[in-house]
This record gives structure tokens, sequence and C-alpha cells, in this order.
């Protein structure tokens, strides 16, 4: 995956802060887009009827990160949290191919 950038979303049906999530991220040398964003609070439950992080968006280092979140459970459309990562278009595409032109007043 040299000078590859990806990014990978899954239901991994396991702890994703340890174990072998935690591992394929590692060896693949992806980071976790959403935790880091947040280090003082604990990772969440991400499914209404578990107690573990379980859903996860992973990216490589060189995808900048805008902003991230998962919703509360109650905002989510099914039974997991929604996860929400806002990544920088010219570190995803290599160039910013939207701009917003804002009408004048």
């Amino acid at each position: 995956m040299a000078g590859e950038r990806v990014i990978v979303m899954m239901d991994a049906n396991g702890d994703v802060t340890s174990g072998p999530i935690k591992k394929f991220a590692i060896a693949l040398g992806l980071q976790n887009s959403i935790l880091p964003q947040y280090p003082n609070l604990p990772p969440p439950a991400t499914h209404q009827r578990g107690s573990f992080t379980i859903d996860v968006i992973l990216n490589s280092p060189e995808i900048r990160i805008v902003g991230a979140a998962y919703l509360s459970g109650q905002d989510s459309l099914g039974d997991h949290r929604m996860a929400i990562v806002d990544f920088s278009d010219s570190t995803v595409l290599g160039e910013n191919l939207l701009k917003a032109i804002r009408p004048q007043a």
C-alpha cells in the first residue's frame, strides 16, 4: 500500500480499540479517524446493545481530518451510532475540486 491513500469504514463486530482490528490497522499503517480527535474521552459503545466501539473509520496518515464524531445513539438511523468524518479534499483527491462561491448581500 506504499504511496496509496486509503479510507476503510467497517462494522467490525468486535472491539476496534484492541485485538485483531487494531493489529490490522497497525500492520497496514492506518489510523483511527475519530477516536484521536477526543483523547480525553473514553471510546463510546457504537451499538445500542453493546459496550465496545465496534464501528470504525480508518485512514492513511497522509489524509488530513477536518472534523470527526460519532453521533449519539438516538440521532442514528439504525442500531449503530453514525460515524462522521470530514476529510480534506486536497489530501484525499490531490486537489480541491469544489469551491464555494458565496452570493453577495
